[in-house]
């Protein structure tokens, strides 16, 4: 037995158990009916009958070929008719209808008691499953925890006992203090910074190197251009270049 979607909340369930103790007290009350509808057509079948044998008590002797006493003696018969046909129906509705609404009602009852035994079963895997997801949530949580932790950990040894002493000295105020997570990318991402030229660094060291020699001045800007590729060079670094070339030629440039 299964349930729609549309037919799973708790707002529904009620509905439904609601619809059907209202079908159950309806057909309580069209039993009740019936059963009184099959008194009173028994009552009446009673009457009727009553009707036919007060008709018999009359002398038909003196009234013969009259119009009146056969007019009367057909709604004698007509009544007697009646009076069985009503009998017939009180008895098949007490003897089959109000026999199989009895069934009907028992059938609904049971119904009813299937659908709640169904629902409470359900509910209760419901929330045996939620109880075991929580759980499984609750230790895949705890496990993931201890995995940051035990990471952290084997970073932090891995990089105690790697690291070059004199890489370890520039980040030593991190290996002495380390973050709860991330040592290793804070590391790496420290020396960097820390142990990185900077461009005009870079650029100075890169041409500090370089001497005229017997090339021309402008062949010595053009080389020390190329050597410099897509950085610019700043006003200030180009000066002191230019203090580390001889003085007549300084004295020229000047000039």
């Amino acid at each position: 037995m299964g349930f729609a979607t549309d037919l799973q909340g708790k707002n529904s369930h009620e509905a439904l158990m609601s619809l059907q103790d209202a079908e159950l007290r309806l057909l309580e009350n069209m039993k009740r009916c019936m059963s009184l509808r099959v008194k009173c057509d028994r009552e009446y079948a009673i009457a009727l009958n009553s009707v036919c044998i007060q008709t018999l008590k009359i002398d038909q002797s003196e009234l013969k070929g009259s119009m009146v006493a056969r007019a009367w003696s057909v709604i004698a018969e007509e009544t007697e008719a009646m009076s069985r046909l009503v009998k017939q129906n009180a008895d098949y509705l007490a003897s089959h209808t109000i026999d199989e609404m009895n069934a009907l009602i028992l059938e609904k009852r049971a119904l009813r008691k299937l659908y709640t035994d169904e629902h409470n079963r359900i509910h209760g895997e419901l929330l045996r499953l939620q109880d075991a997801v929580n759980k499984t949530r609750n230790l895949y949580e705890k496990t993931l925890e201890l995995w940051r932790v035990s990471k952290a950990k084997y970073e932090d040894q891995y990089v105690k006992a790697n690291l070059d002493s004199r890489y370890a000295a520039e980040v030593d105020d991190i290996i002495t203090n380390p973050p709860t997570t991330g040592m290793y990318e804070k590391l790496k991402n420290q020396l960097i910074n820390r142990l990185s030229l900077s461009k005009e660094q870079r650029v100075r060291k890169l041409l500090g190197r370089e001497e005229l020699g017997d090339r021309k001045l402008s062949q010595f800007l053009r080389h020390l251009r190329s050597l410099a590729g897509d950085i610019k060079i700043k006003p200030t670094l180009l000066c002191s270049l230019l203090q580390r070339l001889p003085l007549q030629v300084q004295a020229i440039l000047q000039g």
